[in-house]
């Protein structure tokens, strides 16, 4: 058995050009195997059936409190539905997606944990996360997160945790329901409960926000919960970047000291297209100035 796992998890969004750079950047490099966690509303792609060594659909809930209460009591639902108004909910028919994010999570201590823990390192993070570049870092005993897009909290989108970690990450609804439910808090997003959780982890592990080598993706099929992407990834066919920050961040790191030549051959356009935006955004400074004075 190898030693590193790698879980995709969600919805099958991004696309194959960003499931081959997951593959050239990741599966690769760290020659790990692939799980695959998505609902049975969705057909894997032939692309991604090729490179999975674990296939695991699950029921997608209409409501995902019938999810919860399975395992969990019904106050961890109400917990949720108090964070509506910054989008913790997502269950109830509310708006939202807390309680999708963490049953996701939960879905893999539930019923793969014992796969899971057959690993040294596992990696947990989205199907639309386009890898720019193999990971920086080398996987040990720490726990790693990608700098930004953090929202008050840290975001949810990769993590790479030793064997150790393990369980006491994917039973965050557990955490939430005896601990951080009954404390004091102003404000609830899903950011802001997921750090929580980290910060918990800390008190065993080391967390290192490590710098960002990724991107959030959509083709135009892609349905979403939050923002639609409408930012061009220049060259990606109908390819899209959600979140320009994270695309300006990790082709700044690419190019801060000399790397592989493959690497700026692969991200040629990207480089390109990075150069172009920090020029018009110089541009756009300059032009204030002008009106300004």
């Amino acid at each position: 058995m190898k030693k590193n796992l790698i879980i995709l998890s969600g919805s099958p969004r991004g696309g194959e050009i960003t499931w081959k750079s997951i593959k050239s950047n990741l599966i690769d490099p760290l020659n790990a195997d692939l799980a695959v966690s998505y609902g049975d509303d969705y057909v894997l792609p032939d692309y991604l059936n090729s490179l999975i060594q674990y296939d695991w659909k699950f029921e997608e809930k209409e409501n995902w409190r019938d999810y919860i209460e399975e395992f969990y009591s019904p106050k961890l639902g109400d917990f949720f539905v108090k964070g509506v108004e910054y989008g913790l909910a997502g269950i109830d028919g509310l708006k939202g997606s807390g309680a999708i994010v963490f049953s996701l999570l939960d879905i893999i201590y539930q019923y793969h944990l014992d796969i899971v823990l057959k690993y040294q390192n596992i990696i947990y993070t989205r199907f639309d996360q386009y890898q720019f570049m193999p990971l920086e870092h080398k996987l040990d005993e720490n726990i790693y997160i990608p700098e930004g897009e953090d929202y008050f909290g840290i975001n949810d989108r990769f993590i790479a945790l030793p064997n150790k970690a393990a369980k006491e990450y994917f039973s965050i609804c557990k955490y939430i329901e005896t601990t951080y439910s009954l404390k004091d808090y102003e404000f609830l997003n899903t950011n802001c409960v997921y750090g929580e959780h980290i910060k918990f982890l800390e008190n065993s592990f080391t967390v290192i926000r490590s710098r960002r080598t990724m991107a959030t993706t959509a083709t135009s099929k892609d349905q979403t919960r939050w923002r639609k992407a409408e930012f061009n990834f220049w060259m990606k066919n109908d390819l899209k970047l959600k979140y320009p920050d994270e695309f300006m961040k990790s082709i700044k790191f690419l190019l801060e000291k000399p790397r592989p030549l493959s690497i700026y051959i692969k991200n040629l356009t990207s480089v390109i297209q990075y150069f172009i935006i920090k020029l018009k955004m110089i541009l756009g400074n300059l032009r204030r100035k002008i009106n300004k004075s």
